[in-house]
Order: structure tokens, then sequence, then C-alpha cells
């Protein structure tokens, strides 16, 4: 079955096949969701263009297999697929969907569409009649291991390639700069640093009410007098697949990041470099929760571009928005003005790594407090709870 050269020729370009479609959807998926900031379902649907493409071109399609052989396209199905992942190769943080991603998108499902036209013809050509269901199986079989070593090395070569990026500018002399994105990804870091930009599949509401302590993901534990939060964060063992020289490696290139301290202009290089960067809608689950209590002073940490903070205006709530970023804090001002809210908020520039709001509020909403920089939160959520006012 596969001593025939052309026949084992399309099972092993399947099974690449499988591989690399199957890795840039996963990497792609991370890419929409962390880099572009998309929802779930946005995400889901920001691939439809490759679905149709596939389809399109193997409806469309068919007439060239006997027009040009199946050879000949499936040569140039694959070539299209493989350009097409080269080009996403040359994607970063600075990359949109309409310029970048479509594209890409449409000439991979050509690519992939082509060569599933035209491998079929040339993997069960010449196969006697009763061996026509093992070919056909094994046609199968090829992509669907293509499928699933594809994203487990690809994912397996990321780790490694941070884990080493990290070891060798900790042995480095002097002082390493901050650990951005690497392939469109944030970069993985142990406890200290949490996981940077708004992370749509996971969005958590650290709305906090008077009376209430403030957990981590949004729970909420018995009603009590605002006191001390209790927020451990236990020291985790070192990885059983580190050695204690990589583990150390990490740990200093986390010292270093916290020493270097620019996110102040990380932040302000994102909005900078871009004329939106999230939406001006509420968090559902922040509408949810405040929806029904009496408006008051209200404290938005992370505001963003001011989403949150004109959803509690308009619903009479009197907001302090807070953020690191100075652009940030223009655009939710310019937002306020907009809808006519500007003398419900107010703005205010904080690293709260540093510094906190000195007024109390009845209300204080954290829906997004993320960044890639080493960050206290714990006692920042601290210092929230002990700014809450207690309502009798």
């Amino acid at each position: 079955m596969i001593l025939d050269r052309s026949r084992a020729s399309v099972f092993l370009a399947n099974l690449l096949i499988g591989a690399g479609m199957f890795g840039m959807n996963l990497f792609m998926t991370y890419f929409l969701q962390v880099n572009l900031h998309c929802t779930p379902l946005q995400a889901g649907c920001a691939f439809l263009p490759f679905s149709v493409g596939i389809i399109a071109t193997t409806t469309l399609g068919a007439p060239l297999v006997t027009r040009l052989g199946p050879k000949t396209l499936m040569a140039a199905g694959s070539t299209l697929a493989t350009a097409g992942l080269f080009w996403l190769t040359r994607l970063d943080t600075a990359s949109g969907y309409a310029g970048e991603v479509l594209p890409t998108q449409i000439l991979v499902s050509v690519g992939v569409g082509l060569f599933f036209l035209a491998g079929p013809n040339v993997a069960l050509s010449g196969v006697d009649p009763h061996d026509a269901g093992v070919a056909s199986a094994a046609l199968s079989t090829s992509q669907q291991i293509g499928a699933a070593l594809g994203p487990a090395l690809l994912n397996t070569l990321y780790v490694s390639a941070v884990i080493g990026y990290r070891t060798s500018r900790s042995e480095s002399p002097g002082q390493a700069p901050p650990v951005r994105a690497v392939g469109g990804l944030p970069p993985r870091l142990p406890h200290r640093v949490h996981r940077g930009g708004r992370s749509p599949g996971r969005r958590s509401c650290r709305t906090t009410r008077p009376g209430e302590d403030v957990q981590e993901h949004g729970q909420r534990r018995g009603r009590t007098r605002p006191g001390p939060l209790s927020s451990p964060e236990p020291r985790p063992q070192s990885a059983p697949q580190l050695s204690e020289g990589e583990a150390h490696a990490m740990d200093e290139c986390i010292r270093e990041i916290h020493a270097a301290n620019d996110a102040a202009g990380f932040w302000e290089q994102l909005y900078r470099g871009k004329g939106s960067v999230w939406k001006d809608t509420a968090n559902p689950l922040l509408a949810e929760t405040a929806r029904h209590l009496t408006p008051g002073h209200a404290l938005d940490l992370g505001c963003g571009e001011g989403g949150d903070t004109r959803w509690l205006a308009t619903h009479e709530w009197h907001v302090t928005a807070v953020d690191i970023a100075p652009t940030a804090l223009q655009r939710t001002s310019r937002l306020a003005a907009r809808n006519g809210l500007e003398n419900s908020v107010r703005t205010e520039q904080h690293d709260l790594a540093e510094t906190f709001p000195s007024s109390t509020f009845d209300l204080i909403s954290a829906q997004y407090l993320q960044t890639p920089y080493a960050f206290p939160r714990a006692s920042v959520l601290r210092r929230a709870a002990h700014a809450l006012r207690t309502r009798l």
C-alpha cells in the first residue's frame, strides 16, 4: 500500500497538511483572543472565511482535476498552503485581522482545498478494488495523525523557545529588557508575573461591594466588614520538567523584568499604536452585578478606554477611572464627553503597583487587572478592599 511512491507521497503530504492546518488553527485562536482581543464567538466567526475557502475551492475547482491533473493540483495546493503558513510567521502584536490574518486564511484555505480535491485521486489511483477501503482509511488516518502531532509539536517548540530565551537572557551581563509577547502569544510567567492583556476567553469579574472580601476570579466569600483580603499566592513547586538551573534562570529573569518596570511605556505604546484597542461596551458580568445596586461613587481600576466607566456613569454612578496609560484616560474622557457624562467621570493616572486613589468608594471594579509585568495583585486588591465604604 505505501510502497508506491506517489501514494506514499500523498500520505506524507496529507500528514503535514493536517499538522500545519490544525497547528495554525490553535495558534491563530491564541492570536485572535489575546492580541486582537476577540471573544470566543468572534474568534470562531473569524475562522469562517477559512472554511468557506476550502468548500468553495473543492466545489469550483473540480473541473481542474481533469484539465491539469491531480498531481499538478496537489503540488499547487501544497505550495499555496505552505506560503500562507510562512506568511503567518510575519504576524506581530501590531498585526490586524483584515490586513494580515484574513489574506493568509484565504491563501491557506485555497491551498488546502486544492490538495483535498486532488489528493484522494492520487492516493486511490491504481489500488485494487478490494484494497480501496484500506487506502481511503490510510489517507484519513494520516491527516488525523498530523492533526494530533502538529499542535503538540508546535506547542513544545514554543515553550522550549521561551524557556531558552529567558535562560539566555538571565545568563547575559546587564539588565534584561521586559519579556514581551513571543510569536503573538503572551509569555507564560511564574506566579509573580500575571499574563497580560485582556483574556476574552476567560474574563473574570472582580467587582466588590461593601461588606464583601475580594478573591480572584470574581468569587465572593460571605458578607463581612471590609478587612484585609485573604488572597494567598502559594509559592509553586518547581516544574518537574525544569532543572534547578533553568528554574533559577527564570526567577532571575522575572526579577529583571520587575526591575525594568516599563509597564507604563508598554500600555501607552499599545494604546497609541491603535485607533481603538477595546470595545466601548461594558463587561456583562459587571452589568449583571451592579445593575441592582444603589448608585454611589465607583472606582474603575484599569479602565482602558472607558467601556465600563461609561456604563456605570450612564447608570448614575460617579466614577473615578484609573489607568496607567495617559492615552487610555484621554479616550475614557472623550467617550464620557460624547455621551454627556463628563460631570460624572473623573480620570486619574496611577501605577497601582506604586500609588492608589486616596478616596473611598461604594463600588470597586477591576475587570481587566492584567499586565505582562511584575504586579503585586494581592496587595492592590487588599488596598481596594480597604477603600470600600461600609453601608449599614
